[in-house]
């Protein structure tokens, strides 16, 4: 950021596009046996309006702060939890005629909230027109979670013939914060 000494300056609306983010994990159900691949995805898109502050200069380096308010959305897809290996093979959690796998699965949602950011950063003068920024960011981007609806619970009969149940869930909601580590370069002819 190229920000006079003490002077605020606001940056025009900034959109922010976070990648997807690819949750893998395990579940915890009690008889689903060592391996419960879990998995998600999350895409998110922020709007904030920022501003940013010079704080002064030491030698050729200049420090800058930043502050920014606006808003997130967010959409949960792909939510799924399997178990190829339960403890009794034969129990509730057993495999289809086919070998299919039982499941558990989410339906897609998606929300919005109230988004934030602080972040702080030197700038180095490169020479000439060219500069280069080192930056901090944490930006709060508020709570995510899943919506309130049925989920697809797939088990399998003695017979092999597959069930499936929906089940009624409330939300499980929890908080995306993220932390950065930016490099701009910045050429101003």
């Amino acid at each position: 950021m190229l920000v006079p000494n003490g002077m605020l300056t606001f940056s025009p609306v900034e959109l922010g596009v976070t990648g997807q983010f690819a949750y893998e994990g395990q579940s915890n159900y009690t008889p689903g046996g060592p391996m419960q691949p879990t998995e998600a995805r999350l895409k998110t898109r922020r709007l904030l309006l920022s501003g940013f502050c010079g704080l002064g200069e030491l030698d050729a380096l200049r420090a800058w702060v930043g502050a920014g308010l606006g808003a997130n959305r967010y959409l949960v897809t792909d939510y799924i939890q399997r178990f190829p290996n339960p403890d009794d093979p034969a129990g509730p959690l057993r495999r289809g005629t086919n070998g299919e796998v039982p499941y558990t699965s989410l339906p897609p949602t998606s929300g919005h909230a109230f988004a934030w950011m602080l972040a702080a950063g030197l700038t180095v003068p490169l020479g000439g027109d060219a500069l280069l920024d080192f930056g901090y960011r944490y930006t709060d981007a508020g709570p995510v979670g899943t919506a309130v609806g049925d989920i697809e619970v797939v088990r399998y009969n003695e017979d092999g013939s597959r069930r499936l149940l929906l089940i009624t869930i409330n939300p499980t909601i929890a908080d995306l914060r993220q932390h950065a580590l930016t490099t701009t370069f910045h050429w101003l002819p």
